[in-house]
């Protein structure tokens, strides 16, 4: 894990992965995640995230696994 991101509260240690499978289905789709942890005073969340998408053109689709996940955890109030 490497450290994302850290504030006095809090210590964010995450890594990212981006790969593709085929489907029947679907065809081709490109999964991207997001896994990580955060350590604050009194806790450790631990958190992960997996979109997918058929779109190779789609510009946002390696930062969306890390703003959906800050977006989650900002909803919960578990960093700022």
């Amino acid at each position: 894990m490497i450290k994302e991101g850290s504030k006095a509260n809090y210590v964010v240690r995450a890594k990212t992965g981006w790969g593709g499978q085929k489907t029947k289905e679907k065809g081709f789709q490109n999964v991207g995640w997001y896994i990580g942890y955060i350590e604050t005073k009194d806790n450790v969340y631990y958190f992960s995230n997996c979109i997918q998408s058929p779109d190779d053109n789609n510009p946002d689709f390696a930062k969306a696994r890390i703003e959906i996940m800050d977006k989650i955890l900002t909803e919960l109030k578990i960093y700022e």
